[in-house]
Formats: C-alpha cells, sequence, structure tokens
C-alpha cells in the first residue's frame, strides 16, 4: 500500500497537503500488509520513514539528480538491512 505524501514534496505539484508520518504509524497498526511511503523522502528523514513502520520507501529526487545512483540507492537499502 502506498502512502503519500509524507513530507513535502516538489516533484509533484498536485501531491497534497504531507501525512507525516503519524500516519505510517496509524496504518502500521491496522494493517499487515508491505507499507510504501512516498513523497519528501530523502536521507536525513528516511530513517524516521523505517522506524514508523514502512516497508519500503520511493525517494526519486535525491537519487536521480545524483551522479552514482546506485549508490544514493544502496544507501536506502542498508536501511533495511540489505
Amino acid at each position: 500500500m502506498g502512502i503519500s505524501p509524507i513530507f513535502p514534496t516538489a516533484t509533484k505539484s498536485d501531491a497534497g497537503k504531507p501525512a507525516g508520518i503519524a500516519l505510517i504509524e496509524e496504518i502500521r497498526c491496522q494493517v499487515d500488509i508491505p507499507l510504501i511511503a512516498i513523497g519528501g523522502i530523502d536521507h536525513s528523514n528516511a530513517p524516521e520513514v523505517v522506524r514508523a513502520g514502512a516497508d519500503g520507501l520511493c525517494a526519486i529526487s535525491c537519487v536521480v539528480t545524483k551522479e552514482n545512483v546506485a549508490e544514493e540507492i544502496k544507501k536506502f537499502q542498508e536501511l533495511f538491512g540489505h
């Protein structure tokens, strides 16, 4: 299940008001399915997203704008023990 947007994002102008990590925590308590967070996620706030219960995340701008995309993805994978 996708949960979006978590934080303010400039990637999509129509993303809507950020829900914050509280929404991840609330949904995690109610369902036992994979939760994927998206919206304004970067290396500084990704650990908070994972602690809130997200099983995965999507971080577009802070990955695709970098020279070494694979290295940026690896940093996120490490948050999930990969």
